[in-house]
């Protein structure tokens, strides 16, 4: 049984959506400080998708853990980038927050792993 039909697809397409939303609010506000907003809102989404995979199918706690050490990942790397030019973090948001997407859902463990 593959990943989407033993989960559901929503905390993936949570991720989906929370990567175009940071993306495009982040090259929005990409000249000021502000475009951490969209780094911001990649953190929240990355909690969020893994609150929302269901604690029945076999999934610790430590998947949180692992969501909210990637989150605050995302969010140092995007304030590195900002203190050297705050338009940098735009054209990189897309690969910053498609990485952390990608991490939170392969931290994620099967409940029927082959031992």
């Amino acid at each position: 049984m593959n990943r989407i039909t033993k989960y559901g697809a929503v905390p993936s397409l949570l991720l989906a959506i929370g990567v175009l939303v940071s993306t495009i609010v982040a090259s929005q506000l990409s000249n000021s400080w502000l475009t951490l907003v969209g780094s911001v809102i990649m953190a929240v989404t990355l909690i969020g998708a893994c609150a929302l995979i269901p604690q029945s199918e076999g999934v610790h706690r430590k998947a949180m853990q692992s969501a909210i050490i990637i989150g605050t990942a995302l969010l140092l790397a995007s304030v590195v980038v900002v203190l050297k030019n705050p338009a940098l973090l735009a054209s990189l948001m897309p690969i910053l927050a498609g990485g952390a997407a990608a991490a939170t859902v392969l931290t994620v463990p099967c409940k029927d792993t082959v031992s």
